[in-house]
């Protein structure tokens, strides 16, 4: 293969590069950084109907602070995107962190 892919579409796409990076012949961090791409597009912040309180030490929400001063808080929280790339090719979050913790240990 010449050059890293420019785009990945298939699990035979990902499972083709990730074992050209393996045996030496792409970027590692490369592919890497394809799979966890993976993982990011698989989430989004949305407006929730969460309190500052209650949205308060849990790891899937995000107090933003009102930009004017007596503007309230906004609460965000971080949700699945129904159809996100990883569920359409087929991977899940464990195959796909698997995939990078093999790259970045060699």
């Amino acid at each position: 293969m010449i050059g890293f892919p420019k785009t990945l579409q298939t699990a035979a796409d990902y499972n083709r590069g990730h074992g050209y990076a393996m045996a030496g012949e792409l970027s590692k961090e490369k592919m890497a950084d394809a799979w966890q791409m993976l993982l990011t597009t698989a989430y989004a912040w949305q407006i929730s109907e969460k309190t500052e309180a209650e949205a308060e030490g849990d790891p899937l929400c995000k107090v933003m602070p009102g930009q004017e001063e007596n503007e309230p808080a906004q609460v965000f929280e971080k949700v699945r995107v129904a159809g996100a790339e990883i569920d359409q090719i087929g991977f899940t979050e464990a195959e796909v962190l698997e995939k990078i913790t093999e790259l970045e240990a060699q």
